[in-house]
């Protein structure tokens, strides 16, 4: 198919343009007319939904698209092909990935034909609904980070992993423009001035780091420490500047929004933060000892944590 490098390429900046499921009509529409089909209907499932809840499905037609949706319920949930003799339906359930999509196509004439290029559709759309439920996430944390960061009062940055400033609170703006202790070079990148009168590349500090790594600044003034998390599967870095002696007050609902926590494993950073342990965080919250192991091992997979210390250190950063 010519040009069909590009479908990719072109969902995702539609994507990025915040366009609606209407803008990604037209591509379908010519799909359906250069394969010769009568219509073609991908349904995304969002990873956390449950089985009876289609009205939140993501639905993309072209041509004459197929209805209803309840009785896609199989495809999403399950790895299976059907050939009627009008539709192709073709699961783009993904074991392991959390991902459940589905794609019908609406025939004309005979399926034989159509064989090898419907395939890489299916394809290509597969490898689209990983990266769709990517970008969603990364929105969502972009949104709920932003409020989070602008409702502190104190300063809260973003940085790509390159160092270049993309996002400051007005208390961040505020050190910034006084440049004593925060700057950014004319490329926009984040500074900040060492102990002996050295200026400290943001990036170069965080180059290299792994991803979920948290890495502690001390900040010229003794008051203060910057505190680094790398965002989940993204390539952005949270910059957060404290006074470690001032007393913490607990945020537990962003910390769950930037790493989509579960309630249960809210419950259990909430009785962690309030120093409980294994034993006394199972009694709280009525489950067994290896229900609270397996939690635990959830958040440290979520946050990137890999040690109890490091968890701790997450909480009080975000505090």
């Amino acid at each position: 198919m010519k040009h069909a490098d590009m479908l990719l390429p072109l969902f995702t900046r539609l994507y990025h343009c915040h366009t609606g499921n209407e803008a990604y009509g037209p591509i379908f529409d010519e799909l359906c007319r250069v394969l010769d089909i009568e219509g073609i209907t991908l349904v995304l499932a969002p990873p956390e939904l449950g089985r009876q809840q289609p009205q939140q499905y993501r639905c993309f037609d072209g041509g004459t698209g197929y209805r209803p949706l309840s009785t896609l319920h199989p495809l999403l949930h399950r790895c299976q092909t059907r050939l009627t003799s009008r539709h192709w339906f073709r699961s783009l359930y993904m074991p392991g990935s959390h991902c459940r999509g589905a794609l019908v196509v609406t025939l004309k004439g005979d399926y034989e034909p159509l064989a090898s290029p419907l395939r890489w559709l299916a394809l290509q759309l597969q490898l689209w609904q990983l990266h769709f439920w990517q970008l969603s996430r990364l929105r969502a944390h972009s949104r709920c980070l932003e409020q989070w960061a602008n409702l502190s009062d104190r300063p809260q940055l973003m940085v790509d992993e390159g160092g270049q400033l993309l996002f400051a609170n007005q208390s961040a703006l505020a050190l910034l423009r006084q440049g004593a202790t925060l700057m950014r070079d004319e490329a926009g990148q984040l500074l900040m001035q060492g102990d002996k009168g050295e200026v400290i590349r943001f990036g170069a500090v965080i180059h290299g780091l792994d991803d979920g790594c948290q890495q502690v600044m001390k900040m010229p003034c003794a008051f203060q420490v910057a505190h680094l998390i790398r965002l989940p599967e993204s390539r952005y870095w949270l910059v957060m500047i404290k006074d470690p002696g001032l007393p913490p007050r607990l945020d537990i609902e962003s910390l769950a929004c930037l790493f989509s926590l579960s309630r249960a494993e809210k419950a259990h950073l909430r009785l962690l933060a309030w120093g409980c342990d294994s034993r006394q965080i199972a009694e709280q919250r009525h489950v067994s000892l290896e229900t609270v192991k397996t939690t635990q091992q959830s958040i440290y997979h979520k946050t990137g944590c890999h040690r109890h210390g490091e968890l701790l250190l997450l909480l009080q950063a975000m505090s």
